[in-house]
């Protein structure tokens, strides 16, 4: 095995420890890449083992059925179950074994491992080193014959002194097979009891400890054996495509017990792997390090670099091409495998049905597998006799033998199996994905399968839901603004906005609806009344968001009120706000889905008595509470019969109106004050608006003397405390100003600020020179700058002519005057557009009786309609609350552009307040009701799914347009309080929904 080979390896398996297929996944773990690899280089070996004119492809290239891909299915598990067999006969599972083991009780797999150390002796060797050392000695002689010296070199090599301290380690390491929790009474189906002598240098620190007992790996059988008929010897996985759970020919239980099955036996393998290649030989046996010596050969010692690649992988999605008219499966040598040919242990079974659907199946034949799972035998005996050939006899002593290596080998290949056939599984769902999107021709998300629906809604409901998108007008009138809900919905491939669909009819009450102001002031609404059914998919992985969005129109204004419906004819507002010139409000949405009905019966069913009870009041006030209510109340029609004049006689007259509700507003004036008080009913529609002009003025003129009094004061005021804090000063301070420096002085005392008074070191005392406008009036403006030129007009006319008189208030409105709009009069009501088709409460009628809902029930009645047609628990009763975090678009004056301002809480409740105060001066307090009024009472359910739209389809086997039509027609019979079949144009798709859902459309 060379170098890069045993990295590669190394990595491969590091890769495998960590991408182990995890079923806990929504999405299952398909590399493609890799997959295609293993199947090409299994296809070399299949076109080897089968007829030249066989053409055998992966599934995505053969034409087959989709139950085909069932079959497929079952053919590999089978096809993994025997090649698994193949790979547990060597480690002891024989077919002896399995046919005695009890299939009554749970069957584990357990691999136990243990290891002691004992010190055997101390020693101390010279390791000879690379110096040496060499001496020199002269001796001299002398004698008759010879006088002289000679020389003598020695070379001496130096060595080192090492102490080593021997250990003995003992590893023992068995695999058996137990059932029940029957421990002692294992069947041992492999052990080795082995020594070896490790040797350490320096320390006598122990390699490992006296004793160690290795945690047991285990893994369980029951399901491997509970597919094996042990008396035929054959494996029977079946999916059962008639069970409620199969929902594809992965998503379904037997499937997925199967792959857990696979990934227990992955994770078993990978750890005994791991005991062999890290444990036992690179924690002990790498330590061995002897001092006299080198160290003992490791060249059997990598274990990491043994491994299975070369073995045949027999577990692929592959089919063929099969005419009708072909060949017998036996003459293609496709036929059913005697005793002889067949080497493994078990045996398949046809998952295809006989006769002609058995020619005609594109899958592999009985007899074809057989040659494979032959193939898949022969590979591995190949691959156990290499292991055999690299070890001697006198290696059976030692920890690391051929049994250790053919141990090693087989974990790998397991693994590789069990990773292969969940690739392959996964296979099947990724081909079903990409057929399915080379039908359609793209990904289909949830903003795709929203416009469809909208489409098909259109098409199939009468009447059909509508866009949230309501214009704020009079009849006959230009609109003054707009109303909608819409929706910000952020996926994968969309990012738009735009309002929702509703199913709405328009209820025809006899009660007046009931606005709460104060504990002393209930406001009274006789406008008409709309019950909207909000029907919303949820799909994962796709975010949304949704505002309530208000426009007010240029010169027009209205007012906006929020909160929850509490019975047939009450509101209870939480937020209210006044729109005029342009603004606009976005209110943030907040939707919150409650358990559906069987949901929440299932999680009451084993609660006490008291419990229960709890649980269900608390539950019907969620859904009673559930009811939005938005009420728009227009203000033009309101204020000309609060003060007595014609319908559109405030049309036109845009000051006017700008400064009544400024008087309404800012200052809560009377209405008695500006009403009409004519002696004459005969008189013009200018007459009478001029009349109202004069009492405005005259309000107006009295606000003007208060302030330009506040105004006189405050310059008195100033004026002394200038003059006190000139008085204070020194008479040369003033010559710096030339000869008027006194006069000079106070022009600049009140021209210039407070603080720069301060900083030329001028005190002033008592009151601080301040040229603001009074308390009170200061801060308020006068309503908007639209009307700015002729205030400015009006304060020029008064200037000019003496100060006004103290004006006594004008006389309350005659009782003749007072007379002439009474309560609900129709002239200020909103009349129906004869261009807009008439929504009828009963299909087919023209008008629609008197009828008093209760819009708080209706959310109980769907509860229950729920409960009863909705089997999949995915619709939900769903709350729509406001958010605190208001926007505001306003444009300060018609020269300035629209700025965007948040609204916090204190901000919005400020902007109640005044809602409030206008609406309570428009109603005086409660006693006059308002016409011209809309309240859009919104009730919410989601449709929610447990995948995205392709996951639906693909994955849950679910066709989400179908659950969605169901959707639609059970909320749409509850809103329009027609049958579900009534609602159904064409005769063509009743017959089609009547075979979907037959109880709903009884």
């Amino acid at each position: 095995v060379t170098t890069h080979n045993k990295h590669q390896q190394t990595y491969q398996r590091k890769q495998n420890k960590q991408q182990l297929p995890n079923r806990d996944m929504r999405y299952f773990c398909f590399d493609e890449n890799s997959f295609r690899l293993d199947v090409e280089k299994a296809l070399e070996t299949v076109n080897r083992i089968l007829e030249v004119q066989r053409n055998p492809r992966l599934a995505e290239s053969v034409d087959h059925k989709y139950d085909n891909k069932y079959d497929l299915a079952n053919l590999m598990t089978n096809v993994g179950i025997i090649a698994q067999t193949n790979c547990l006969g060597p480690l002891g599972l024989t077919s002896t074994v399995l046919k005695g083991l009890e299939k009554a009780k749970a069957t584990t797999l357990r691999f136990e491992a243990s290891e002691t150390c004992t010190f055997l002796k101390e020693d101390e060797v010279e390791v000879p080193m690379e110096r040496t050392v060499e001496t020199v000695e002269d001796t001299e002689t002398a004698s008759s014959s010879f006088i002289g010296s000679t020389t003598k070199a020695t070379i001496s090599r130096v060595v080192n002194r090492v102490k080593e301290y021997h250990w003995q380690v003992h590893v023992k390491w068995e695999i058996s097979v137990y059932s029940g929790t029957d421990v002692d009474q294992k069947t041992v189906l492999q052990s080795r009891d082995t020594s070896t002598i490790v040797v350490v240098q320096a320390t006598k620190t122990p390699p490992l400890p006296e004793h160690r007992e290795d945690s047991p790996l285990e893994v369980s059988l029951t399901w491997f054996l509970q597919q094996i008929d042990t008396k035929e010897m054959v494996s029977q996985f079946k999916i059962d495509t008639l069970s409620i759970d199969t929902k594809t020919p992965l998503r379904n239980k037997q499937v997925e017990e199967a792959l857990d099955f696979m990934n227990m036996l992955s994770r078993w393998a990978m750890e005994v792997r791991d005991y062999f290649c890290e444990t036992l030989e690179h924690e002990i046996l790498r330590k061995h390090n002897p001092a006299g010596g080198p160290p003992t050969s490791q060249k059997f010692w990598d274990l990491e670099s043994w491994h299975a690649a070369d073995i045949f992988n027999p577990v692929q999605p592959l089919m063929e091409d099969k005419k009708k008219d072909s060949e017998p499966l036996d003459v293609l040598g496709g036929g059913p495998a005697s005793a002889s040919q067949q080497k493994s242990v078990l045996r398949l079974v046809n998952v295809v049905g006989g006769g002609d659907e058995e020619r005609t199946s594109p899958l592999f034949s009985i007899g074809d597998m057989t040659k494979v799972i032959n193939e898949h035998i022969r590979s591995m005996e190949d691959r156990m006799q290499t292991i055999q050939k690299s070890f001697s006899a006198k290696d059976l002593a030692e920890p690391i033998s051929e049994v250790e290596a053919t141990l090693v080998v087989l974990c790998d290949h397991m693994q590789r199996l069990c990773n292969t056939y969940s690739n392959s599984m996964g296979y099947i769902e990724w081909m079903l994905e990409q057929q399915l999107v080379a039908a359609i021709g793209k990904r289909v998300d949830s903003a795709d399968l929203d416009k469809f629906v909208r489409f098909h809604n259109a098409k199939l409901l009468d009447p059909p839901p509508k866009p949230f998108c309501h214009s704020i007008r009079r009849p006959n009138h230009y609109p003054d603004g707009v109303l909608s809900i819409e929706g910000h919905t952020t996926g994968p491939s969309n990012d738009k906005k735009e309002p929702i669909d509703t199913f709405v009819r328009e209820v025809h009450t006899s009660k007046s609806l009931r606005v709460p102001l104060s504990a002393a002031s209930t406001l009274e609404l006789t406008g008409k009344t709309f019950l909207h059914g909000w029907l919303r998919h949820r799909f994962q992985h796709t975010s949304e968001r949704y505002e309530l969005i208000a426009r007010a129109r240029q010169f027009s204004s209205f007012m906006l009120v929020v909160g929850t419906m509490t019975g047939s004819n009450e509101l209870d507002p939480k937020d209210a706000i006044i729109l005029q010139n342009k603004d606009e409000v976005v209110i943030p949405l907040l939707l919150n889905e409650l358990p559906s009905a069987k949901e929440f019966k299932d999680a009451i069913q084993s609660l006490s008595p008291e419990q229960q009870r709890f649980a269900k009041s608390f539950r019907s006030m969620q859904l009673e509470s559930s009811v939005l209510g938005v009420c728009i109340i227009q203000i033009k029609p309101q204020l000309e019969k609060l003060l007595g004049l014609p319908p559109d006689a405030l049309t036109k007259e845009m000051k006017l109106t700008q400064d009544l509700m400024e008087l309404f507003i800012e200052y809560q004036v009377p209405s008695d004050l500006l009403s009409y008080d004519g002696e004459t009913e005969d008189a013009s529609i200018r007459e009478k608006v001029e009349n109202v002009k004069t009492h405005a003025k005259a309000v107006l003129d009295v606000v003007d003397g208060a302030k330009a009094k506040q105004l006189d004061e405050q310059t008195k005021k100033a004026e002394m405390a200038v003059n006190q804090a000139v008085a204070d000063r020194p008479q040369d301070f003033f010559s710096s100003f030339g000869g008027g420096g006194m006069q000079q002085m106070q022009q600049l005392a009140y021209a210039a600020p407070p603080n720069v008074m301060a900083k030329s070191g001028l005190k002033l005392s008592g009151s601080t020179v301040s040229r603001s406008r009074p308390v009170g009036v200061a801060q308020k403006s006068r309503t908007r700058t639209v009307v700015a030129s002729t205030t400015v007009a009006r304060n020029a006319d008064s200037s000019s002519a003496p100060p006004p008189k103290q004006m006594a208030a004008p006389p309350p409105p005659t009782t003749q005057a007072a007379s002439r709009t009474q309560p609900g009069d129709p002239q200020h009501g909103l009349e129906e557009d004869p261009a807009k088709e008439k929504l009828s409460y009963r299909k087919g009628k023209d008008t629609a009786p008197s009828e008093d809902v209760d819009f708080t029930m209706v959310p109980k009645m769907l509860d229950g309609m729920i409960e009863e047609y909705d089997k999949d628990s995915s619709l939900r009763s769903t709350t729509v609350k406001t958010v605190d975090a208001w926007t505001r678009l306003r444009q300060e004056n018609l020269l300035s552009k629209l700025c965007r301002h948040r609204l916090a809480a204190n901000d919005i409740k400020s902007e109640k307040n005044k809602a409030f105060d206008l609406l309570d001066a428009l109603s005086r307090s409660g006693s006059l009701p308002i016409a011209c009024s809309e309240l859009h009472v919104i009730i919410c359910l989601t449709h929610r799914f447990e995948n995205d739209v392709m996951g639906t389809v693909i994955q849950d086997n679910v066709n989400p347009i179908e659950k969605l039509e169901m959707s639609a027609l059970l909320f749409a019979s509850a809103i329009n309080g027609v049958a579900a079949k009534e609602l159904i144009r064409d005769p063509q798709e009743l017959n089609r929904l009547s075979g979907f859902f037959p109880l709903l459309l009884e």
